[in-house]
Protein backbone atom coordinates (compact mmCIF):
# COMPACT_ATOMS: atom_id res chain seq x y z
CA UNK A 1 0.00 0.00 0.00
CA UNK A 2 1.21 3.22 -1.00
CA UNK A 3 1.33 6.41 1.30
CA UNK A 4 -1.52 8.67 0.81
CA UNK A 5 -0.01 11.10 -2.22
CA UNK A 6 2.19 9.02 -3.63
CA UNK A 7 0.69 7.03 -6.36
CA UNK A 8 3.74 6.19 -8.11
CA UNK A 9 4.63 3.43 -5.13
CA UNK A 10 1.39 1.75 -5.95
CA UNK A 11 1.99 -2.15 -7.68
CA UNK A 12 2.01 -2.09 -10.96
CA UNK A 13 2.20 1.91 -11.76
CA UNK A 14 5.60 2.29 -13.04
CA UNK A 15 5.44 -0.99 -15.02
CA UNK A 16 1.78 0.40 -16.41
CA UNK A 17 2.87 4.03 -16.99
CA UNK A 18 6.82 3.95 -17.78
CA UNK A 19 6.94 0.74 -19.32
CA UNK A 20 4.49 1.78 -21.80
CA UNK A 21 6.07 5.28 -22.59
CA UNK A 22 8.08 4.33 -25.74
CA UNK A 23 10.12 8.25 -25.06
CA UNK A 24 11.57 7.57 -21.46
CA UNK A 25 14.65 6.84 -22.08
CA UNK A 26 17.70 7.70 -20.00
CA UNK A 27 21.70 8.11 -21.43
CA UNK A 28 24.52 6.69 -18.31
CA UNK A 29 27.61 5.37 -17.77
CA UNK A 30 27.49 2.21 -16.77
CA UNK A 31 29.19 -1.60 -17.22
CA UNK A 32 27.34 -3.34 -19.60
CA UNK A 33 28.29 -6.50 -21.91
CA UNK A 34 26.50 -9.39 -23.97
CA UNK A 35 27.02 -12.51 -24.40
CA UNK A 36 25.45 -15.23 -26.77
CA UNK A 37 24.53 -18.03 -23.49
CA UNK A 38 21.16 -17.47 -21.40
CA UNK A 39 20.84 -16.48 -17.79
CA UNK A 40 19.80 -19.05 -15.67
CA UNK A 41 17.01 -19.42 -13.69
CA UNK A 42 18.69 -18.78 -10.14
CA UNK A 43 19.85 -15.18 -12.23
CA UNK A 44 16.08 -14.50 -12.58
CA UNK A 45 15.43 -14.24 -9.34
CA UNK A 46 18.88 -12.12 -8.43
CA UNK A 47 17.88 -9.61 -10.72
CA UNK A 48 15.06 -8.91 -9.11
CA UNK A 49 16.58 -8.66 -5.82
CA UNK A 50 19.38 -6.86 -7.21
CA UNK A 51 17.32 -4.16 -8.64
CA UNK A 52 14.92 -4.24 -5.35
CA UNK A 53 17.77 -3.20 -3.30
CA UNK A 54 18.85 -0.56 -5.69
CA UNK A 55 15.77 0.69 -5.81
CA UNK A 56 14.83 0.76 -2.18
CA UNK A 57 18.56 1.98 -1.74
CA UNK A 58 18.09 5.14 -4.08
CA UNK A 59 14.89 5.78 -2.50
CA UNK A 60 14.35 9.31 -1.33
CA UNK A 61 10.78 8.25 0.21
CA UNK A 62 11.18 7.80 4.21
CA UNK A 63 7.48 8.26 5.21
CA UNK A 64 7.29 4.67 6.43
CA UNK A 65 8.16 3.65 9.72
CA UNK A 66 9.09 0.16 8.22
CA UNK A 67 11.25 1.42 5.23
CA UNK A 68 14.69 0.84 7.19
CA UNK A 69 13.42 -2.58 8.08
CA UNK A 70 12.52 -3.28 4.30
CA UNK A 71 16.21 -2.25 3.18
CA UNK A 72 17.92 -4.45 5.41
CA UNK A 73 15.76 -7.49 4.10
CA UNK A 74 16.29 -6.51 0.87
CA UNK A 75 20.26 -6.69 1.00
CA UNK A 76 20.36 -9.77 3.44
CA UNK A 77 18.82 -11.89 0.80
CA UNK A 78 20.53 -10.08 -1.58
CA UNK A 79 23.66 -10.91 0.28
CA UNK A 80 22.89 -14.45 0.75
CA UNK A 81 22.15 -15.21 -3.34
CA UNK A 82 25.33 -13.35 -4.15
CA UNK A 83 27.22 -15.73 -1.66
CA UNK A 84 26.33 -18.49 -3.23
CA UNK A 85 26.87 -17.13 -6.70
CA UNK A 86 30.37 -15.44 -5.80
CA UNK A 87 31.57 -19.19 -4.68
CA UNK A 88 31.23 -20.20 -8.09
CA UNK A 89 31.83 -17.31 -10.65
CA UNK A 90 33.15 -14.13 -9.90
CA UNK A 91 34.08 -11.98 -12.20
CA UNK A 92 35.08 -8.61 -13.42
CA UNK A 93 32.93 -5.79 -14.36
CA UNK A 94 33.47 -4.47 -18.24
CA UNK A 95 34.64 -0.45 -18.18
CA UNK A 96 31.91 1.57 -17.67
CA UNK A 97 30.45 3.33 -21.25
CA UNK A 98 28.02 5.65 -22.38
CA UNK A 99 24.72 3.80 -22.70
CA UNK A 100 21.22 4.32 -23.73
CA UNK A 101 18.66 3.22 -21.39
CA UNK A 102 15.05 2.56 -22.00
CA UNK A 103 11.73 0.28 -20.56
CA UNK A 104 12.53 -2.28 -24.06
CA UNK A 105 16.25 -2.14 -23.47
CA UNK A 106 19.51 -1.15 -23.83
CA UNK A 107 21.71 0.56 -26.64
CA UNK A 108 25.41 0.58 -25.94
CA UNK A 109 28.90 0.30 -28.10
CA UNK A 110 30.47 -3.16 -29.32
CA UNK A 111 33.37 -3.97 -27.71
CA UNK A 112 34.12 -7.25 -29.35
CA UNK A 113 32.50 -9.40 -32.29
CA UNK A 114 29.16 -9.28 -31.22
CA UNK A 115 26.58 -11.16 -33.21
CA UNK A 116 22.69 -10.50 -33.89
CA UNK A 117 20.79 -13.01 -31.71
CA UNK A 118 19.76 -14.17 -27.92
CA UNK A 119 21.88 -13.81 -25.44
CA UNK A 120 22.49 -12.44 -21.71
CA UNK A 121 22.82 -8.74 -20.92
CA UNK A 122 24.80 -7.94 -18.12
CA UNK A 123 24.46 -4.82 -16.95
CA UNK A 124 25.85 -3.08 -13.42
CA UNK A 125 23.49 -0.96 -12.22
CA UNK A 126 24.78 0.82 -9.59
CA UNK A 127 28.59 1.05 -8.64
CA UNK A 128 28.08 0.73 -5.06
CA UNK A 129 26.83 -3.06 -5.62
CA UNK A 130 29.64 -4.87 -7.36
CA UNK A 131 26.93 -7.23 -8.73
CA UNK A 132 25.55 -7.04 -12.28
CA UNK A 133 21.81 -7.58 -13.12
CA UNK A 134 22.17 -10.38 -16.19
CA UNK A 135 19.16 -10.33 -18.24
CA UNK A 136 17.40 -12.10 -20.85
CA UNK A 137 17.91 -10.42 -24.15
CA UNK A 138 18.24 -10.34 -27.96
CA UNK A 139 21.17 -8.46 -29.72
CA UNK A 140 18.38 -7.13 -32.60
CA UNK A 141 20.94 -4.51 -34.62
CA UNK A 142 24.41 -3.94 -34.78
CA UNK A 143 25.43 -0.57 -36.63
CA UNK A 144 28.16 1.46 -36.56
CA UNK A 145 29.89 0.47 -33.26
CA UNK A 146 27.05 0.31 -31.14
CA UNK A 147 24.30 -2.26 -30.59
CA UNK A 148 20.81 -2.61 -29.67
CA UNK A 149 19.53 -5.11 -27.14
CA UNK A 150 16.22 -5.80 -26.50
CA UNK A 151 15.15 -7.02 -23.53
CA UNK A 152 13.14 -11.32 -23.80
CA UNK A 153 9.85 -11.50 -21.34
CA UNK A 154 10.96 -10.61 -17.65
CA UNK A 155 7.79 -10.71 -15.76
CA UNK A 156 5.54 -8.89 -13.98
CA UNK A 157 7.97 -8.38 -11.11
CA UNK A 158 11.44 -7.59 -13.00
CA UNK A 159 9.92 -5.27 -14.85
CA UNK A 160 8.31 -3.27 -12.30
CA UNK A 161 12.11 -2.70 -10.68
CA UNK A 162 13.53 -2.14 -14.00
CA UNK A 163 10.51 0.49 -14.63
CA UNK A 164 11.30 2.54 -11.21
CA UNK A 165 15.07 2.20 -11.45
CA UNK A 166 14.77 3.54 -14.98
CA UNK A 167 12.39 6.52 -14.18
CA UNK A 168 14.74 7.22 -11.02
CA UNK A 169 18.15 7.39 -13.68
CA UNK A 170 15.61 9.50 -15.88
CA UNK A 171 14.62 11.92 -12.76
CA UNK A 172 18.22 12.02 -12.22
CA UNK A 173 18.96 13.15 -15.67
CA UNK A 174 16.96 15.57 -15.70
CA UNK A 175 17.68 17.23 -12.69
CA UNK A 176 21.73 17.11 -13.44
CA UNK A 177 20.56 19.02 -16.63
CA UNK A 178 19.00 21.92 -14.88
CA UNK A 179 21.99 22.83 -12.63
Amino acid sequence: MAPPGWRCMEPGFFRERVMTEAGLSVTANLSVAFKATSPSAAMQRGNLLLLRVVNLYESGHETESNRSQERLEAKLDLMLHWLGHVLFDAEEPPIPQTVKLDSQGVRFPVLNDQKVGAGTLILYPQSTFAAPLKLPATLTTIEAGWARAQFDPLGDDLEEQWAQWLFRQHRRAIQSERR
